[in-house]
């Protein structure tokens, strides 16, 4: 990809300005505004169909490549600069690939690091060995180290907690080197000229803490033992509080705080976690660890290359900055919402929650238009919800668009504005404020139609300081491609418990009618109609409709029910009296029933053999006050919206409920 580029903010006002940061080869590139008005493969190109808004931006600029800090580490001042003589340091790390041949720095102080490299623990003199203990280390175990360089030696003591044999080496060796540093730096040896640490760490680090002297034997042994030893130490740090916070504050008097680089994380359990609490706010002593990764990053800190002013005039709609360079093009989205007071009727919510769950890096390579998805070799996401925008477009009602960090900012104000809300089609990640202004919407006259699945599903927070960033710990329930590590679901940024809200009693079924049931990325299927579909006061959004499946064809793995699907089930939460106007008309053993719903291992789990909890369910129902919901329980529905250009039995269905849900007059 070699046009890269992200904005500032990717949710703008008219009138408001854009700062976009780009990062090219080219010697020059070309940007221009244009709405995206369907989804991918529509008219002449994969992006889809566009409306040139060249007016609004019509700019070449110079091209430049931009670097990325890539890796977490943290930079603890010291209380004053060391410069020659005794020092020791001493810290539990817990390294999770010690194995690797590639250098690691669990600590430095100025060109004296300790280092892992290959299961050994070393103290390096810049990239001379000093001290190695070899096969010292396994991966996934804490061990108290103490390192230090006195008189002309240098000696590495390291206990293995836990351990049943051969638990504690020592070794020594002379050494000329000395200590010369005004700065601790956990899980680097330098930091580079963009801001990546030297020889990053891999693990958690506890409670670094550093003494002027060399230690006796039996202060180093009642380290290991996690016991407070009469030495106190010259410098340490407070890592059992502030747990969002990057700045760690020194526990020493006059001491400037340290600081947390690149995403190092907190709220990891520490040397001496027992298990008896999950949560830093019960035990914040047991918590007293960072981890760091190499692959960590929150922002590319980038330059801007480009700004300007979105017109005063601009509908509020999908557009996307197009770059071309170099016989490139690339298209980065940009969501313009209206003005308070916009007039039209539907409010398309956006799903940028999941947007950055399923982010890979900032840029934010696949939320492009067009962009097919590695896991159903189709569209998933953003391309998908672009064929629901492009409905909207041949409905004709007027619609306008939102995401879901406004909704969070603006609360209850912005969705007040709308008679019905659209979802995109897999709005998996919720914060509790969104779920609650949602609620809150609902039970006092709004509208909601849920065009997706899987969603409403995980406990989200988002950083107040920062925007951009979310926070998602995925407990050890619920369906799921990893787990958070055991005592570590608490999230740092709103002291929330991670998981699913199912298990919080929040989950889908209550508010919406329908929840996750299955996931599988095979051929897609359609809605056989039910009695209500035929004979209820629903009945009439089937007016137009005359066949008894509807969306058994569509753009996203050939149907409207598919990847990931929700069902209706009143043991969860879903109302009673529903209507339940369509099913599935049958999914394949590859869609396999979802963990929450089972307590044991059984074989037999798939959409063939479990028809009755494999499935997708299409409901309506109203509530007092005059909101109602409609939702579809499926990610592949908005490309059988799209498919024959919205000109299909599904798409009349759903634009008769859009109708009534936007007229604000009653439903029923």
């Amino acid at each position: 990809m070699d046009i890269q580029a992200y904005f500032e903010e990717w949710s703008r006002c008219p009138g408001e300005t854009v700062r976009m940061a780009i990062s090219t080869p080219y010697p020059s590139v070309r940007a221009t505004l244009v709405r995206l008005v369907s989804g991918p493969g529509q008219g002449e190109t994969v992006e889809g169909r566009t409306v040139d808004f060249s007016s609004a931006l019509d700019a070449t600029v110079p091209g430049r490549v931009q670097s990325t800090a890539i890796g977490s580490y943290a930079q603890l001042p010291l209380p004053a600069a060391i410069a020659g003589g005794a020092v020791s340091v001493h810290c539990w790390a817990w390294p999770t690939v010690p194995e690797r041949e590639a250098p690691q720095t669990i600590w430095s102080l100025g060109e004296i690091a300790l280092v892992i490299a290959s299961g050994a623990i070393q103290l390096r003199s810049r990239d001379e060995t000093i001290l190695s203990i070899e096969q010292a280390l396994v991966a996934r175990n804490w061990y108290s180290i103490v390192a230090t360089i006195a008189s002309g030696q240098a000696l590495i003591d390291l206990q293995r907690i836990g351990g049943k044999v051969g638990a504690h080496r020592a070794a020594t060796a002379k050494t000329s080197a000395e200590v010369s540093a005004t700065t601790l730096t956990l899980a680097a040896s330098g930091i580079d000229s963009i801001g990546s640490p030297l020889k990053p760490y891999n693990g958690k680090i506890d409670s670094p803490a550093l003494y002027l002297t060399g230690l006796a034997s039996q202060i180093v042994a009642a380290l290991h033992g996690g016991k407070h030893p009469e030495a106190k130490p010259w410098a340490s740090w407070a890592l059992d509080r502030d747990f969002a916070a990057e700045a760690i504050a020194p526990a020493f008097p006059g001491g400037r705080p340290g600081r947390l680089f690149n995403g190092a994380e907190r709220g990891v359990t520490g040397r001496n976690w027992d298990g008896r609490s999950d949560s830093f706010l019960e035990v914040p002593g047991q918590y007293c660890a960072l981890q760091f990764h190499d692959d960590d990053m929150v922002d590319s800190n980038w330059d801007y290359d480009l700004a300007f002013q979105l017109p005063e005039t601009l509908s509020s709609g999908v557009y996307a900055v197009r770059v071309d360079a170099g016989g490139s093009r690339n298209h980065f989205p940009l969501f313009v919402r209206a003005k308070t007071g916009g007039g039209a009727p539907v409010l398309f919510l956006a799903p940028t929650n999941t947007y950055l769950a399923y982010a890979n890096r900032r840029p934010l390579f696949n939320v492009r238009p067009g962009f097919p998805n590695w896991l159903t070799g189709s569209y998933r996401h953003f391309p998908v919800d672009m064929y629901i925008i492009e409905w909207l477009e041949h409905v004709g009602i007027g619609y306008e668009v939102a995401t879901d960090e406004d909704l969070e900012r603006e609360g209850r104000a912005l969705l007040d504005r709308y008679a019905v809300v659209v979802t995109g089609s897999h709005p998996e990640y919720w914060t509790r404020a969104g779920l609650d202004i949602v609620d809150g919407y609902l039970n006092e006259g709004g509208r909601i139609m849920y065009l997706g699945g899987n969603g409403f599903y995980w406990v989200t927070s988002r950083y107040a300081d920062k925007p951009s960033v979310i926070e998602v710990r995925r407990d050890n329930s619920g369906t799921r491609c990893w787990d958070a590590p055991y005592g570590e679901r608490t999230h740092v940024a709103t002291s929330e418990l991670g998981g699913i809200w199912r298990s919080r009693g929040r989950g889908p079924n209550r508010m919406l009618g329908v929840g996750f049931a299955s996931e599988g990325w095979s051929k897609g299927c359609g809605y056989r109609r039910l009695d209500a579909s035929y004979d209820s006061p629903a009945a009439k959004f089937f007016d137009g409709v005359p066949e008894d499946v509807v969306g058994d064809y569509g753009h996203v793995l050939g149907g409207a029910v598919g990847d990931e699907v929700d069902r209706f089930d009143i043991a969860l939460g879903s109302p009673e009296h529903a209507y339940v106007l369509g099913t599935s008309t049958g999914l394949g053993n590859e869609y396999q029933l979802v963990i929450e719903d089972m307590t044991l291992s059984m074989p037999d789990q798939g959409g063939a053999q479990r028809p009755d909890m494999v499935r997708a369910d299409m409901v309506l129902f109203p509530i007092d006050g005059g909101g109602c919901v409609f939702s579809v329980g499926s990610i592949t529905y908005g490309g059988a919206l799209a498919w024959n250009g919205c000109d299909n039995g599904l798409s009349r269905l759903t634009a008769n409920v859009l109708t009534a849900f936007a007229s604000r007059e009653p439903v029923f």
